[in-house]
Order: structure tokens, then sequence, then C-alpha cells
């Protein structure tokens, strides 16, 4: 996830025209889907296990709304265009309002993971809602090709919009993202029993590996259904070959996981700390409302400048940089908890101070 949008920000463009680069793109495509699937799979173990706790009564904690809220709140925050609510409302610009209501990973595992909670809650079983989710995830996939050639989002409310457009306009849209998390929590029981189990293991990577290497030579057959022959469309081959390299991962890791350390290693910790990762480093790389991104330093001069060592520099330097700074946010939190909470207390009041009273 770094490396993507540290390449993406800062390597120079001269480098982005080659064989080798379209393969390592080719593994940067797998990231969203790998962020979303991971997700939905973090949210199908939670909800069987409070249901466990429960007694077999299945319920869906006041906490985990109240996460799933503030990760969209935070998805929409991120992508602010301007620190000032008189300017976005008075003096509307299409490409401001554009990224204002643009769809990002962030608002979709929101929504569609409340989406998910709500069938544990209509179905009131964890099992029947992961083979809804399955049967939802193949229907998206499926719709997913179509809805990327359609003209129908025109007519839509710009907030609804790009959540049903192709991408680009929208940077992550309902099609295909939401499918992953489908996907994801469908397989989560699967993948919970895989940590302890070696066939499941081996039977994720066999599975993985089919996908990847069948779903493209799949393409050829369907040149006479359009869109579907259009493999990077995406297709519905698209969807399930990203899927494949995810399962193919998650098997590989568990797998491999036996050979490591019984500590709790860095990777571990960067997992349970994937969200602030991720939002420390886009604001830091790209900018937020509060700050200017390395992008745009010293009139872009690091804009797409570099070479490849120096943008690998970057992202090592870049992992380093948010590791220290949660382990010390963590830290203050845990020794100092009245400091840290009027420390955020302060920057959500800095924000909607200028936010607010911001001509």
């Amino acid at each position: 996830m770094v490396a993507t949008h540290v390449t993406d920000a800062f390597l120079t463009g001269g480098w982005k025209q080659n064989e080798v680069w379209y393969q390592i793109n080719i593994l940067f495509g797998f990231v969203a889907p790998a962020f979303a699937l991971l997700s939905g799979v973090t949210l199908g173990i939670t909800l069987a296990r409070h249901a466990h706790d429960a007694g077999g009564r299945v319920r869906v904690p006041r906490a985990t709304w109240q996460r799933l809220v503030v990760v969209l709140l935070l998805g929409y925050w991120l992508q602010v265009p301007v620190l000032s609510i008189r300017q976005l409302i008075y003096n509307q610009r299409p490409f401001e309002l554009a990224r204002m209501f643009d769809a990002n990973i962030l608002q979709i595992i929101a929504l569609v993971s409340m989406g998910l909670a709500g069938l544990v809650i209509l179905f009131r079983s964890v099992p029947a809602a992961r083979l809804a989710a399955l049967l939802l995830g193949i229907a998206f996939a499926a719709a997913t090709p179509y809805v990327w050639h359609g003209s129908f989002q025109a007519s839509l409310p710009l907030p609804v919009r790009l959540y049903l457009s192709p991408t680009p306009p929208a940077t992550f849209g309902l099609f295909p993202a939401a499918c992953y998390l489908f996907f994801g929590f469908a397989a989560s029981g699967v993948i919970a029993r895989a940590g302890t189990d070696r066939r499941l293991q081996w039977t994720l990577v066999a599975a993985g590996l089919m996908l990847v290497v069948l779903c493209p030579l799949v393409t050829p057959l369907l040149e006479s259904f359009p869109p579907n022959n259009n493999f990077w469309a995406p297709s519905i081959q698209y969807v399930f070959f990203r899927t494949g390299g995810v399962f193919l991962l998650v098997g590989a890791m568990f797998a491999a996981a036996r050979y490591l350390p019984q500590h709790r290693t860095w990777l571990e910790w960067a997992g349970s700390r994937s969200l602030a990762i991720y939002v420390l480093h886009l604001m830091v790389v790209y900018g937020s409302p509060m700050t200017m991104g390395m992008r745009w330093w010293f009139n872009a001069i690091l804009n797409g400048a570099l070479g490849p060592w120096l943008v690998g520099l970057f992202i090592a330097a870049m992992l380093a940089a948010c590791t220290v700074a949660i382990r010390f946010w963590d830290r203050l939190r845990t020794d100092r908890p009245a400091l840290a909470l009027w420390g955020k207390r302060l920057w959500w009041a800095a924000f909607w101070g200028i936010f607010l009273l911001n001509p």
C-alpha cells in the first residue's frame, strides 16, 4: 500500500514505460483488493466471535458500528478540497466537488461493512450472512463490466454518482471494490481456521493460484460477449483474478508463519495498525485538509522526479516514520491518556475552527 502510493507520487515517468514497470504495476493492483478483502475477513471473524460470546445470539456491537462510521467520515475528511466551508458552499468549483464526493476505499469498506452487518442482523446467523455475501459478490462481479460501460451515472446526484462510476473518474467504486469485501466476509470462517490448519493453508494457495492462472485464459473465449471480452475493463474474470491473488498471498503467509518467530512481529503489528498507517501515509504523501503532501513541497519539485532507488528509500523511510509516529501515539495513550485525549481534541478543534471560520 505504501509502496504503491509512494511510487505513484514520486517515480519519474520515464521508469513507467517498460515491461518491468508493467509487471510491478500488476502487483500494485492487488493492494486495494487485499485491503478490502481482508477487511471483510476481519469483520466476519469479529461478528462470529461476538455471536459466540453472546451464547449463539447474533448481535453487532455498538463499537463496531461506531468504528465503521469513523472510517466513513475519515474517508470523506481526507478528500476535503479546501479548508473553508464557505468556499465549498458559495464558490463551488466542479473539480473540488468531484474530489469532495469521490469514492475511496475507506468509504467503500465502511458502507459495505455496514451492509454486511445488516445481513447478519437480517438472517440472525453469521453462516447464512456469509452465504448471502458470497452470492452478492458473484452478482456484483458479474454486473461490474456492465456498470462500467453504462451511462446512467451522469444522471445521478454527485454524492452518489462516483460510487457507481468506473475508475477513473472514481478512485474506487462499489463495482468491483465491494466484491472483495463480500468474498472476504464469505471466506472469513475458512481463513480463520487456516491459521492453524496446514491443509486449509495449502488449499487457499492452490485455489488462489488456480484463479490467477485460469482467469486470464478465459477472456479469449468471451470475445463474442462484450464487455466481458476486455479483461482489464474490469471483467468478472478480472475480479476473480484479483481475489485469487489475495487468497494465494494469505495462504502463503499462513504457511510461512510457522518459520517465523513466535513473538509478535512487526508485520503483525502493522496489520493491526493498517488503518492508522493508511491515513497517516496518505496525509504525508498526498496531503489532507490539514497538511500539504510531500508530493507538492517546494513547488512540487519531488512530484514524479525520483528514480527507483530513491523511491525505494522513500518507501522505507515512510514505513519507519509511520511506525515511530504510531508507536509514540500508542505509548502516549497508555502512559499519558489525558494528554493524548487533549491532543486529539486540539487537532479536531483546530480543523473545525479553521474549516467553519475561514472565509
